[in-house]
């Protein structure tokens, strides 16, 4: 599951480098601190010290104009 949350992480990252906002402007648009936004970046973002909520992930991505779509896949498991 980390790797899937970098990955949006990374995606999100270069998404705000593309939309020209500074990281600073990203957190007075979203309304979320500055040291929360930051948990967003995109290096590895799941560390031991940080693991970005997905309502953050969530304001961040309707800030950028991004949305967020979520499928469940039931994985088979034996009998």
């Amino acid at each position: 599951m980390n790797d899937e949350v970098n990955r949006i992480c990374k995606q999100l990252e270069e998404a705000r480098k593309c939309r020209g906002l500074t990281m600073a402007e990203l957190t007075q648009k979203s309304g979320i601190s500055s040291n929360t936004v930051h948990e967003t970046r995109g290096r590895p973002c799941v560390t031991r010290r940080s693991n970005p909520r997905l309502e953050t992930i969530v304001r961040v991505m309707e800030v950028l104009g991004l949305e967020l779509h979520i499928s469940v896949k039931l994985q088979n498991i034996g009998n």
